[in-house]
């Protein structure tokens, strides 16, 4: 992580940014640097280089990688936090007017893709990661008004928070996956992007269900956000919603309602879900039949826990 950082640090330094922006994209990447603490094998990082040396990429190129899909990453970060009205959640950012959220992610936004554009590869190949990129642009731009008007009242069921998963987490991740096979002229690009896309989702779900087991503060169960628990929940308990009528919930109501979730069986329900899109991520990985990426992505797919913090998205 530290050879990345420091590309990030030249990155960051050659735009030569005013302040406060400068302090700004810094918060953000710092927020991104504990994720990546906090999950060791977190994939935006660790899939574009592990790939790459899957592939026989040079190490340099997988570190260069990793610096443009974590500004990427950054960017729909503080960008969504933004939009959703939860900057005052998050103590990265809490203080920042809309405006300056939104402004920091653009930023970050074209620093990635400059960043894809000036990487030591074959003009063909950067291109490709410019159109790859710009299409998951598009397809998280519809997940998140899908996730925009989706309320805790609002008509939208498992298949609904699913389908917002797959095309914000998962469509990234699957880009993230194609950077290496688009270098190595891989035919079987797909494949690799629906190995990522499945990786991302059970990233995401396995957030999503953790956030109901920790005893600890959680910004989505205070918020209500519309998870799969919450989404599995409230098919059971019709009254759920009015628990969040009156604003977020503190520490002891975050309780009463995480027993109330788990009480409807969507906890279980969520940790049954999560084996399931670990299998399918498992088999979209033997189905490549790349002993390399397999030795390399298997602590990827196996090492997502219910029994520790997990970080999928923003």
């Amino acid at each position: 992580m530290e050879a990345v950082k420091r590309q990030l640090d030249a990155i960051l330094a050659a735009a030569e940014l005013p302040e406060p922006l400068a302090a700004q994209a810094s918060a953000v990447l710092a927020k991104a640097y504990a994720t990546y603490e906090r999950t060791p094998h977190w994939p935006v990082v660790e899939l574009p280089r592990r790939l790459l040396a899957a592939l026989g990429g040079p190490a340099a190129l997988g570190d260069g990688l990793a610096a443009a899909a974590l500004l990427f990453y950054a960017a729909a970060d503080v960008i969504d936090d933004a939009q959703d009205d939860e900057l005052a959640a998050n103590p990265a950012w809490r203080g920042w007017s809309w405006q300056e959220a939104v402004n920091c992610g653009n930023l970050l936004l074209f620093l990635s893709q400059r960043t894809f554009l000036t990487l030591k590869a074959p003009q063909r190949v950067r291109l490709e990661w410019g159109r790859r990129f710009a299409e998951v642009g598009v397809r998280m731009a519809a997940g998140q008004c899908r996730d925009l008007y989706a309320t805790a009242d609002a008509p939208y069921d498992e298949a609904g928070v699913l389908r917002v998963a797959e095309e914000k987490v998962g469509a990234y991740w699957g880009a993230i996956a194609a950077l290496a096979p688009v270098w190595a002229g891989r035919k079987d690009v797909e494949a690799w992007h629906t190995l990522g896309c499945r990786i991302g989702v059970l990233y995401q779900v396995a957030t999503d269900v953790w956030a109901y087991m920790t005893p600890e503060p959680h910004q989505d169960v205070a918020l209500g956000k519309l998870t799969l628990p919450l989404a599995f929940a409230r098919m059971i308990d019709p009254g759920l919603p009015a628990l969040w009528a009156s604003g977020p919930l503190d520490a002891e109501a975050q309780a009463a309602a995480r027993a109330r979730v788990a009480a409807t069986g969507a906890v279980t329900y969520g940790g049954l879900r999560v084996e399931i899109l670990r299998k399918e991520a498992h088999d979209s990985l033997m189905a490549l039949d790349c002993p390399e990426a397999e030795k390399l992505l298997l602590p990827l797919i196996e090492g997502v826990s219910l029994q520790a913090p997990i970080s999928a998205s923003a």
